[in-house]
């Protein structure tokens, strides 16, 4: 029993000296943790949550400034995520809706 907890207490001690050696001389990026990054993605869908939950607070629904206030928020949002990676663009929820099927043929 004894034998088996020095073999493996001396295994995990080789692997931490090792992971430190390692650590040491490579530069320690802060934007490469992945809890720095959640935090950051996690931060940014909060404010963008927070846009589009007091934007329509103050404006009537069906009005001009309601329709121009809805068509930025999607570019707002998309602003917001860029600098965090990826190819994100906006997509206009109305587009879809302008498809005009030809009849069927019979």
């Amino acid at each position: 029993m004894a034998g088996n907890l020095l073999k493996v207490s001396s295994l995990a001690a080789a692997v931490f000296a090792s992971s430190g050696f390692y650590l040491y001389n490579r530069p320690l990026n802060l934007n490469d943790l992945s809890v720095i990054r959640f935090g950051r993605a996690a931060a940014t869908t909060v404010v963008i949550s927070l846009d589009y939950l007091t934007a329509f607070k103050h404006v009537e629904h069906d009005t001009e400034e309601y329709w121009a206030l809805r068509s930025k928020l999607p570019m707002m949002g998309c602003s917001l995520l860029q600098p965090l990676g990826g190819d994100i663009s906006p997509i206009d929820d109305t587009s879809s809706h302008d498809i005009t099927f030809p009849p069927p043929l019979v």
